[in-house]
């Protein structure tokens, strides 16, 4: 995600701990507002996707539109 948000940005928010791992809840990458109108970065975006693409890391791509519903286990 260090390709979509700006670092130094992220650590004001919170402790200043940076946590780029995920919350653990799904067995992949999400990449989020992908190809959504009006979005500030979509160029990076779509980077993040093609780098995953290339390095065979599961991921989905989510518009804002979309949403992963975890209902027990995955």
């Amino acid at each position: 995600m260090e390709l979509c948000d700006d670092v130094d940005e992220v650590a004001m928010v919170g402790d200043g701990k940076l946590m780029w791992d995920g919350l653990g809840l799904v067995p992949f990458r999400i990449v989020p507002h992908f190809r959504s109108p009006g979005h500030e970065n979509p160029e990076r975006i779509e980077q993040l996707a093609a780098r995953y693409a290339q390095e065979d890391v599961p991921f989905r791509a989510l518009s804002d539109d979309d949403a992963i519903v975890v209902d027990g286990h995955w």
